[in-house]
């Protein structure tokens, strides 16, 4: 997975295509981000604010898992084979990608997993 602090998805308005990149923790103070080159404002309800926060965990979960994960392995039965598949391998190809549907087109949020160091709550308490 990648290494950052940031949710992103393309701006809609017009095609303008923009990166608008963001993080959960400003999206759960005002729900509302605004694109960087158009000005166009996405605003998400408490519902959606919920599942980007536990898409956030789920991810920063697997990412901080990784080094027990690296060591084992996926078993699929294939007829009378079984085929393992390093969860490494599983790891790299890990899409971590959430599809929506605003305003009757589909948009990809990407999640970046940050290191706990760029995490606001903790930067905070620095010796």
């Amino acid at each position: 997975m990648q290494i950052g602090n940031t949710l992103e998805f393309r701006c809609i308005k017009n095609d303008c295509g923009e990166v608008v990149k963001f993080s959960v923790f400003e999206i759960a103070k005002d729900h509302s981000i605004r694109c960087g080159a158009c000005g166009k404002e996405y605003t998400f309800g408490e519902e959606l604010v919920g599942k980007l926060e536990k898409f956030e965990k789920l991810c920063r979960a697997v990412n901080e898992a990784q080094e027990i994960l690296s060591d084992t392995n996926v078993a699929i039965n294939v007829y009378s084979h079984e085929v393992k598949i390093p969860f490494r391998l599983l790891l790299s190809r890990l899409n971590t990608q959430l599809n929506l549907d605003v305003g009757g087109r589909e948009i990809q949020i990407r999640f970046r997993v940050s290191p706990l160091k760029d995490m606001p709550q903790l930067a905070e308490k620095k010796p």
